[in-house]
């Protein structure tokens, strides 16, 4: 089996191609390319047996060609714009990454008789404020940043893709996936982004009072889900979003006070202004997902954010 991954050089796509890898299967191999623009990926992060190819999604004939050449059965797709704070800004540059650049590989794949397409999506960036919690993926959508409407318009091309062209889609909305290798920047990024203020020396900001909320998820167990949906021969008709997270709230101010802990350094908590358009509370309902697919998730985030605290004060100096 012939397997692309987009973005695989970056923080869950290099989990996810490792994972990939080790995966054993009776009835054939499975081989791996990884393309990545390295603008937030790293190729060290790439492992040996996989074939790299450095490629922008937002290349169309780029795209068309190495799928065209690479004879895939699925792809992964987790290649995008991810900070939700740099699509109030830059509003076209966010579309043009996650619309555009995801168009140009739903295009190449139905062209040159791709399978399968796994398609990463947000959970919380969707369903806004007023969802009951934890959100299950029958709430309303309600996109409050250009970040989430292209994420959602993502969504809305891979189920046309599907209904017209019979290309099989899964939809995976990840809640705020944390672990080893993931950069220190971005809303998401709040474990690492703690955790490297700590390496450095400097105090910890919080926006607002602290007390919002979001689902961490540790990236074993989302790239365990990935794993999960492999060549699954999924109904073209049925409803293939599924959310992946805990379905449990966890406050900024307990990630701070628990990185603390567990590092065993106290620093400075400082507080800024809240920022504006970012939700309030967000957790994720799995239960579609795990009665459908037998996952659940099985690192705690006192577990998880050990094995990160680990691996960025060994590895990331």
């Amino acid at each position: 089996m012939n397997i692309l991954v987009t973005g695989g050089a970056g923080f869950i796509g290099s989990h996810l191609t490792d994972r990939l890898l080790h995966v054993h299967s009776t009835a054939q191999p499975i081989f791996v390319t990884v393309i990545d623009n390295l603008s937030c990926g790293h190729k060290e992060f790439v492992a040996s047996q996989a074939n790299f190819i450095q490629a922008d999604i937002t290349h169309k004939e780029q795209i068309y060609d190495i799928i065209k050449s690479g004879n895939f059965d699925m792809v992964y797709h987790l290649a995008a714009q991810k900070n939700l704070r740099y699509s109030f800004e830059h509003p076209q540059l966010d579309a043009e990454q996650n619309i555009i650049g995801f168009l140009h590989v739903l295009e190449a794949c139905r062209l040159y008789g791709v399978k399968q397409v796994v398609y990463i999506s947000s959970g919380g960036a969707l369903y806004g404020d007023k969802a009951a919690i934890p959100t299950a993926e029958t709430a309303v959508i309600h996109c409050s940043s250009p970040y989430a409407i292209s994420k959602y318009t993502g969504e809305l091309y891979a189920q046309y893709y599907a209904e017209k062209y019979q290309l099989q889609c899964t939809i995976l909305r990840f809640a705020n996936v944390y672990g080893p290798r993931q950069e220190p920047t971005g809303e998401a990024g709040v474990i690492s982004i703690f955790i490297d203020c700590i390496q450095k020396g400097r105090s910890f900001t919080i926006f607002g009072d602290g007390e919002q909320t979001r689902d961490y998820v540790y990236v074993d167990d989302v790239v365990d889900a990935c794993i999960r949906v492999l060549s699954q021969n999924l109904d073209l008709q049925a409803s293939n979003q599924y959310n992946i997270g805990t379905g449990k709230e966890t406050s900024v101010n307990t990630i701070a006070h628990l990185i603390q802990r567990v590092s065993g350094q106290a620093m400075p908590i400082q507080h800024g202004a809240a920022i504006s358009g970012e939700l309030r509370r967000s957790a994720l309902d799995s239960s579609r997902f795990m009665q459908q697919f037998q996952w659940r998730p099985r690192t705690s985030l006192e577990e998880g954010i050990q094995k990160t605290v680990e691996w960025f004060f060994t590895t990331k100096k």
